[in-house]
């Protein structure tokens, strides 16, 4: 009887222990969830204070602050999920944008493309459920119906500066939908991007191929933008919001870089 006694005091106070260390372990892991997630909206933070000293050409304080946010992402616990090739393309993305801010000859609309695209980064590692760069499915829409009109008549040009325009939106949201898409789909999209810049370089144009890979295009953007989910679009872009303000300034970037992208083409195929 006492051997049973003992048998079973030894088993409860086993019991007892898992129970405690479960419990502490969860605590503790819950604890370090939420230092995370505090470090990534001050740096969620950082980037919106990036972006509005750079759209007010403040260069220096934007410089400042890029140069906060980087050694606060190098130093810290990379939130739960996130691929390691996805912690690349972010690093990447910071160390490009300090590049641009540190050049002797700063070009203001370049700035401002690097200052876009972290803010969208950063965001998108806070607002996983709303990210800002899903705002942009419709205009990333309206980009490939208008290229496919344009591979329909024929219209090279057009084609060609439509497409250079699309590609600074795609490089700008890059770093941002890596968060959210697997890397297979971002292979995928970067394999489509390669060929149409390729194609695009070419005196004559594959013009079947072409439109074959737009239509893939749609279907990879359509996949990563809404999924099971539907777009966000019109819940966020409301007149005089900070995201209607990116909104606007992005696409007034990109159309600036895209002509001056454009104009680069066209002295090279010219040359």
């Amino acid at each position: 009887m006492k051997k049973i006694l003992l048998f079973s005091a030894i088993i409860l106070f086993v019991l007892i222990g898992i129970f405690y260390w479960t419990k502490v372990v969860h605590t503790e892991s819950s604890k370090s969830d939420v230092e995370t997630l505090s470090v990534y909206e001050r740096m969620d933070q950082l980037s919106q204070e990036v972006f509005s000293l750079t759209k007010d050409k403040k260069f220096p304080e934007a410089k400042s602050k890029l140069e906060e946010l980087g050694q606060l992402f190098a130093s810290s616990k990379p939130p739960k999920g996130l691929t390691i090739e996805t912690m690349d393309i972010i690093t990447e993305t910071i160390v490009k944008a300090k590049q641009a801010y540190a050049s002797v000859n700063i070009d203001p609309n370049q700035l401002l493309w690097h200052a876009l695209q972290v803010r969208l980064t950063m965001d998108s590692l806070t607002h996983t459920n709303q990210p800002l760069w899903k705002n942009y499915y419709k205009p990333y829409k309206e980009h490939i119906q208008k290229l496919t009109v344009y591979v329909s008549a024929k219209k090279k040009d057009e084609f060609t500066r439509l497409f250079l325009q699309n590609i600074q939106l795609y490089q700008m949201l890059k770093p941002a939908m890596s968060v959210s898409a697997s890397p297979h789909e971002m292979e995928q999209l970067l394999s489509i991007y390669r060929f149409l810049l390729q194609e695009s370089r070419k005196a004559d144009f594959n013009w079947d191929q072409v439109y074959m890979v737009l239509n893939e295009l749609n279907r990879q953007i359509d996949k990563m933008f809404i999924g099971k989910e539907t777009t966000t679009f019109a819940s966020v872009l409301t007149p005089g919001s900070p995201y209607h303000t990116i909104f606007l300034v992005s696409f007034l970037v990109i159309l600036i870089l895209g002509y001056v992208a454009y104009q680069k083409y066209r002295a090279m195929m010219k040359g």
